[in-house]
């Protein structure tokens, strides 16, 4: 499903280059579950937003589903994205004056793919959210608006789901519910790449790989 090649990333900033990733090469089978840890500022993040075709990197390539992701044209891109992947961030990102409904129907707007208003509420019932189809994000509980974001990753059943910190924001009850969808997800045969900090989220996985400093530590 997934493979790096040598990956570098470089920030160029006022103050001089950073490097984010260092030289990094794994792969991930189609259906395992992979979480990535590390401390904070070594790269986990920018591995995640690498393999979603979000930030190309500065060296190296990336295989999602057979495509070379940075061959693509930034509109290809796109839409390899929203036809094939999902992503779930820590901070939401559920879009304020939409409601929840809304909210999930998101990727719709990226065109092609069938998803629509039946397969959005049918996820917010099974995610426990049909009493919430009309709220803003402002009037959700942060467990509420975290399963918001996850339906709305899952409308178009991407074979890939890419999450940073999904549970950083929950409480221990909310935050088991979420990783239970994850588990759900991946046992109907879907690819799972989850950064965290939290060794409950780490002890879903397959496979845990561990980043230091920019590199995959040994």
């Amino acid at each position: 499903m997934i493979a790096l090649e040598n990956v570098r990333k470089v920030y160029r900033t006022k103050r001089g280059e950073v490097p984010a990733l260092d030289g990094v090469s794994f792969s991930v089978a189609a259906g395992e579950f992979l979480t990535v840890r590390g401390p904070s500022g070594c790269g986990k993040s920018t591995l995640l937003l690498t393999i979603g075709g979000m930030v190309r990197p500065t060296q190296g390539t990336v295989t999602v589903d057979g495509k070379d992701v940075y061959a693509l044209s930034a509109a290809q891109r796109a839409a390899f994205r929203a036809d094939n992947i999902g992503f779930v961030f820590q901070m939401f990102h559920l879009v304020p004056y939409l409601t929840v409904l809304e909210n999930v129907l998101l990727p719709t707007a990226a065109g092609g793919g069938s998803a629509g208003e039946a397969e959005a509420l049918a996820l917010l019932e099974r995610f426990r959210m049909t009493d919430r189809a009309h709220h803003k994000p402002a009037e959700l509980s942060t467990g509420e608006r975290q399963r918001a974001a996850l339906a709305r990753a899952l409308l178009r059943r991407p074979g890939l789901l890419l999450a940073d910190e999904p549970t950083g924001n929950l409480d221990p009850e909310n935050a088991a519910e979420v990783m239970s969808y994850f588990t759900e997800y991946h046992h109907e045969g879907g690819t799972v790449v989850l950064v965290t900090h939290e060794q409950a989220a780490a002890d879903h996985a397959h496979r845990t790989v561990t980043i230091r400093g920019g590199k995959l530590a040994q």
